[in-house]
């Protein structure tokens, strides 16, 4: 690529050959995604547009097919993921079509190396393996790959060879109405992109896989370090798996292909801390979201007085030697207003208080409204 500033960050084609001017009219899918029509946006026209960016589409289509709005989760387009203990025993599920590739997501995700070759008849014979898989979607982790490669440099393998106008010939012929797309987000050989970009990317893509029904190629150059990274985010974002998992299973799909030539996916310690990184930092998003329940709220019971009943005296109990006296020292020496409102006392009552009196306590009525004050 010859710079960052020379490669527009979103731009559609809808088109059978090739690309023409761009139109004003944006897209309901992506909201950054610029739809046009024909040829490629050059340099200067891009940046009068402020779409200048790491990353860009292309979409080419004779026909238009409106996807599944992003609002609109469709179980039916993540397939569960198979136990890995199954994996080894059945690899051939998971073997590319190609000699570096291989399914992550059966059906949905493949994962492999560049897909392109400086000679026509290879060329062509990868792309057309590629896409008698169902591909619809070519992700392209190259920081070094220029889609505007002059023919002159890639002959003399000087540049690689921009494949995506390949593969729009291709399609037409196996499948005329099929919506092809191409998505380019540049990172270091060997290396990683910043957290905030990479994370950006891999829920932009985890969407397109969850709720489209795109059949995606995510490549870098031999499919293993950079696009490992990628995918091991991908399965947290889909399938919720930990770092670890996330990894392990990333290695054990990775070795199924044809020719897996012993590579660690993700490949390197720098790719690897940056799958840790990430997903515990979106686990412990993830657990935030989630507000603790309140803590207790002290509160400091409100002691009411007692009421007065006019129908049955207030009993009270007493130790069996405590002596009831007819008016206890801690009451206000108040007579008149407590007689007052204390109902009579009848027969039975009076009987009950005489015979409980050594074990419960009859206060007399003059006292009765006193232990209100207590």
């Amino acid at each position: 690529m010859n710079s960052e500033e020379d490669v527009p960050k979103l731009y559609k084609r809808v088109s059978e050959d090739s690309l023409r001017s761009p139109q004003s009219s944006m897209d309901s899918d992506d909201f950054d995604e610029i739809q046009s029509k024909g040829r490629p946006l050059a340099a200067p026209e891009a940046q009068s547009m402020g779409v200048i960016g790491k990353e860009f589409e292309l979409h080419a289509s004779p026909v238009r097919i409106p996807s599944t709005p992003n609002n609109q989760k469709n179980e039916e387009h993540l397939p569960p993921l198979e136990p890995m203990r199954k994996i080894g025993a059945n690899p051939t599920r998971y073997c590319g079509p190609t000699d570096e590739s291989n399914w992550a997501i059966p059906g949905r995700l493949m994962v492999g190396a560049f897909p392109g070759m400086i000679d026509d008849v290879e060329n062509a014979n990868l792309l057309k393996n590629i896409l008698n898989q169902g591909i619809t979607t070519f992700v392209c982790l190259q920081r070094e790959y220029n889609p505007r490669a002059r023919e002159s440099d890639w002959r003399k393998g000087l540049a690689l060879r921009p494949y995506f106008n390949s593969a729009v010939e291709i399609c037409a012929e196996l499948d005329p109405h099929r919506d092809l797309h191409f998505l380019h987000f540049g990172i270091q050989d060997c290396s990683v992109a910043e957290d905030s970009a990479v994370e950006a990317f891999a829920r932009r893509l985890a969407r397109r896989i969850r709720d489209t029904d795109q059949i995606i190629y995510l490549h870098c150059w031999g499919g293993h370090g950079r696009a490992g990274t990628i995918t091991c985010l991908l399965f947290h974002l889909l399938y919720g798996l930990d770092d670890k998992t996330a990894m392990r299973r990333c290695q054990l799909v990775h070795d199924c292909r044809k020719i897996p030539i012993n590579v660690g996916s993700p490949q390197t310690r720098t790719q690897c801390d940056q799958v840790s990184r990430i997903i515990h930092r979106w686990t412990k998003k993830q657990q935030s979201l989630t507000p603790p329940p309140p803590p207790p709220i002290s509160v400091t019971p409100i002691v009411t007085p007692p009421k007065c009943s006019l129908h049955q005296p207030m009993l009270f109990d007493f130790d069996e030697e405590e002596e009831i006296t007819d008016q206890p020292a801690f009451l206000p020496n108040i007579e008149e207003p407590i007689q007052t409102c204390v109902a009579p006392i009848n027969k039975k009552q009076k009987a009950h208080s005489t015979t409980q009196k050594h074990r419960r306590g009859f206060l007399p009525r003059k006292t009765v409204l006193s232990a209100g004050a207590l």
